[in-house]
């Protein structure tokens, strides 16, 4: 199974991109699940322009997020964000993304909403760290 089901090259692109975009001034790490070689999850930090504020990824099969590699992705990361000194930790996502609902099950919470252009619902959703 994919990250996103039969979509290999999509896979990587987004990994790709993912790593560039964080090639910034802040600290992140990533890491990536394979199975049978192939992509099957993905989960990174990554420091903004705010120190200490994280914005947090975890991606795959919703079947595999809310079972073992979601857990097992955020307990890995979670071990980064305390290296790191994390502050604060974010997420966004479209807000009817299964994932949220493992967000909210370790305790996320919304902060806000907000409508793109075409019409999808996303939301941020945030928690302190460290405290």
């Amino acid at each position: 199974m994919l990250a996103i089901p039969d979509s290999e090259a999509e896979n990587r692109s987004w990994l790709t991109h993912r790593m560039a975009v964080a090639g910034g001034e802040g600290n992140f790490h990533h890491c990536v699940v394979v199975d049978n070689d192939l992509v099957a999850g993905f989960g990174g930090i990554e420091e903004g322009p705010e120190a200490g504020k994280y914005r947090l990824f975890i991606v795959g099969a919703p079947e595999r997020v809310m079972g073992g590699m979601g857990v097992a992705l955020y307990r890995y990361l979670s071990e980064w964000l305390t290296h790191f000194k994390a502050r604060r930790v974010w997420v966004r996502e479209e807000s009817r993304d299964p994932v949220m609902g493992f967000f909210y099950s370790v305790g996320f919470q919304k902060e806000s909403l907000f409508i793109l252009p075409g019409g999808m619902e996303v939301v941020v959703a945030a928690m302190a760290w460290g405290e």
